[in-house]
């Protein structure tokens, strides 16, 4: 039996209960999309149990759907085993015991189900690993360039009399510009996309992800919602002409595409639909939906004496002529702005949940004791939780931005690309292929916003996704 740990904690069973067939499973399900939301669900469940691993029904839980009964591992002792390879079989469980069909990827099934055992899982990671760069010299310019877009058309809006400049849509537009320019290759604006490539990439992932997606996703109350879009799995036929669209334009991807079939073996047709889905839902989805919204709302909820100080040690570290140019080379010169990235990641990660099966019957240590865990029983660990340990964080539930300043050890306490944020991705592992470039960027997009503006500041009804910009000054 494999373990954990090798500590003399107290032997357990694992606390909590599944409820009655069904029932139990739509409970949970009501409790953690609507009644208590994602973190306070499994914060309430720690309090109930007195313990961070515990029994719990997992989205979705109707019939249609597969068991969703698994454990949470929700402390920084307990969730580590989910990123041993070794461990645990990451099989399928991309988003949980849910797998959407392959109907939404061409028929081939994406790097992100396989496991490290699986043939084709070093080729597809090692595939992302040389797409990421051979263009990594395109990504900094091409960033900037849609920036300036994105925030020149919110300044537009500003300036025609609007209070405020919803940025939800620009980052959405922002994101896919500078991936399909870095990637592709082509201006999408050029091609039968036009500006629709965001629509038609929210279709697609909306539905194919729809049985797992956060409550109140649609303009629809609670209960009509999780009929219509929790009930079943949704068919790949409703967005069959979105995601035509797409591929045609991916499919612009010459140089992309002639590599994964020289160097990687694969068909031109499947290349095209890993690609897709590498640049669509991999790395477009993170960037619109978490990362750029995500640092905008933060950063501009922290103030403005705190914008002037980060932005006092972004200008006087790049050119602020040039940033792209003078970015890397100045990059050790920003400690705030690297820790106030990680900060963010810490307090919302870009990726929430990570699952996986054991391979055998282990037993898996939290901080106050062990547990036997069977093979094949399914464990999740949210990262929210996990991220806001207070046995490893002090006041684990603040955003404090300066909080990794000189504590480079601590950074290893940060799992939002399923490994430590110490270590890189290899094509033995499951840790996100563009965990690197992530940060990159992430860091790049406060750097160009702080050599734009000075202060920013947001309406008060900004959310974490949606933030609105109030109209200020520029540099």
């Amino acid at each position: 039996m494999a373990s954990s740990g090798s500590s003399n904690l107290p032997m357990k069973e694992v606390p909590g209960s599944y409820g009655l067939p069904v029932v139990g499973a739509q409970k949970d399900n009501l409790d953690f999309l609507h009644l208590q939301g994602e973190v306070e669900f499994f914060k309430s469940r720690v309090a109930r149990y007195n313990s961070t691993v515990f029994k719990v029904n997992f989205i979705p839980g109707n019939p249609a759907f597969p068991d969703p009964r698994g454990i949470a591992l929700l402390d920084q002792s307990s969730f580590p085993v989910l990123l041993d390879s070794s461990k645990v079989d990451k099989t399928n469980v991309f988003t949980g015991s849910y797998k959407a069909s392959d109907d939404f990827t061409g028929g081939y099934r994406v790097l992100s189900y396989l496991d490290t055992t699986d043939p084709k899982h070093a080729t597809l990671k090692n595939f992302a690993f040389e797409v990421l760069k051979r263009n990594g010299r395109k990504f900094l310019p091409e960033f900037q360039s849609a920036f300036h877009a994105a925030f020149d058309a919110a300044e537009s809006e500003l300036s025609s009399g609007k209070n405020k400049a919803d940025m939800a849509p620009l980052l959405n537009q922002l994101a896919f510009q500078f991936l399909a320019k870095s990637i592709v290759n082509v201006d999408p604006l050029t091609t039968m996309l036009a500006d629709q490539g965001p629509t038609h990439l929210l279709r697609w992932i909306g539905i194919q992800f729809a049985p797992v997606a956060p409550g109140n996703s649609t303009p629809l109350p609670g209960f009509a919602e999780d009929v219509v879009i929790r009930t079943a799995p949704l068919p790949f036929l409703l967005v069959k002409a979105d995601y035509d669209k797409l591929c045609e334009f991916f499919q612009l991807a010459a140089e992309m595409l002639d590599m994964g079939e020289k160097e990687f073996g694969l068909s031109r047709e499947e290349a095209v639909h890993q690609l897709l889905f590498l640049v669509g839902m991999n790395s477009w989805f993170g960037f619109s939906a978490r990362v750029l919204p995500n640092l905008l709302y933060r950063v501009g909820t922290l103030g403005a004496e705190f914008q002037k100080r980060l932005g006092d040690e972004i200008r006087a570290a790049i050119d602020v002529g040039d940033p792209a140019g003078s970015f890397y080379g100045a990059l050790e010169k920003m400690p705030l702005l690297k820790s106030t990235v990680l900060e963010v990641f810490r307090f919302d990660p870009p990726v929430l949940y990570q699952y996986g099966r054991p391979r055998e019957d282990m037993v898996v240590e939290s901080h106050d004791a062990k547990f036997v865990i069977k093979k094949g029983q399914l464990l999740g660990g949210s990262q929210a939780l996990v991220c806001r340990d207070p046995k490893v964080f002090e006041e684990p539930d603040q955003l404090i931005p300066d909080r990794f300043v000189g504590k480079e050890e601590l950074q290893a306490n940060v799992f939002w690309s399923n490994g430590r944020n110490t270590k890189s991705p290899t094509a033995d592992d499951k840790q996100c292929a563009g965990k690197n470039f992530v940060e990159t960027i992430a860091r790049f997009y406060l750097v160009q916003l702080f050599a734009r503006y000075k202060t920013f500041e947001l309406s008060e009804d900004s959310t974490l996704n949606t933030p609105f910009l109030k109209p200020f000054a520029r540099n």
